[in-house]
């Protein structure tokens, strides 16, 4: 008799989204919601955050808000039981306050 195996496949085809549109830079504090999808056998177990290499966060539904502070390449990772997936990445310009100080 011959049993097939459990198929565990990472995550793959990963998609990140945003709900503004970046062609042009958001204003600083802007408020912006990520969407990260991904393919994946088993289901995803975890979506990580980044700006640039920084961890912002992590959770289970792909989603995540953020108060956008400075220009960088925000990306996502999906993780399964199977390993790490693609990254999946956008950068988004920011203008607008920067920590400045007056010199007298």
């Amino acid at each position: 008799q011959f049993i097939f195996p459990f198929l565990l496949v990472k995550p793959e085809k990963t998609l990140l989204s945003v709900d503004a549109d970046i062609t042009s830079a958001l204003k600083f504090n802007s408020s912006v919601t990520f969407n990260c999808t991904a393919d994946s056998r088993p289901a995803v177990d975890e979506y990580r955050f980044y700006r640039d290499q920084s961890l912002l966060g992590s959770n289970t539904s792909g989603i995540y808000h953020l108060q956008l502070q400075r220009s960088g390449t925000y990306s996502c990772v999906a993780v399964n039981s199977a390993g790490s997936g693609q990254k999946a990445q956008l950068y988004i310009p920011v203008k607008g306050k920067n920590i400045a100080f007056d010199f007298y």
